[in-house]
């Protein structure tokens, strides 16, 4: 069995309940309020990040058009170098060009200079032409022609007109 309930005034239980909801309704205030303040110190954070986020990606976007910059001057330069490369390889090719010519014709020269002169041409026709020459009155005078040879013009003359 059970004791008789005991009587407790209504007024102090009223009390007692109010107390209650007062400190759960005063819980529920103090947690709502770190809520609301860890709400606002996540929200100032966020923006902070967010901030610092959008001032790196600026800083990411000039550096990424720096780099194009460069790598366009990059290709430029090296575009010049391989002009330039080219040019002085080509005057290395010539160079080279003209100190085999100087060489050859060094090793020709003296090998011109170590053969006999020549002598001049006793051909048979050479030897009638001065003869005819001689005996007939007909003396060589100017050459004519163009390049690499003369053509001997032979001219009769009249005794009477050379003087000795």
């Amino acid at each position: 069995m059970q004791p008789p309930p005991r009587k407790v005034k209504v007024t102090q239980e009223l009390k007692h309940t109010h107390a209650e909801q007062m400190s759960r309704l005063h819980i529920k205030h103090q947690t709502e309020c770190d809520l609301l303040e860890d709400l606002r110190t996540f929200s100032q954070k966020k923006a902070a990040v967010e901030r610092d986020y959008a001032q790196c990606i600026d800083q990411l976007m000039l550096v990424q058009a720096e780099l194009q910059d460069s790598v366009k001057e990059l290709a430029k330069t090296r575009k010049k170098y391989q002009e330039t490369e080219a040019m002085a390889q080509a005057v290395r090719d010539k160079a080279e060009q003209d100190a085999k010519y100087e060489q050859y014709m060094q090793t020709y020269t003296l090998y011109v200079q170590s053969q006999p002169p020549p002598h001049p041409p006793t051909t048979a026709l050479w030897k009638s032409e001065d003869q005819m020459g001689k005996k007939s009155g007909y003396i060589s005078t100017k050459p004519i022609g163009g390049k690499g040879g003369a053509i001997t013009v032979m001219l009769p003359i009249q005794y009477s007109d050379v003087q000795e």
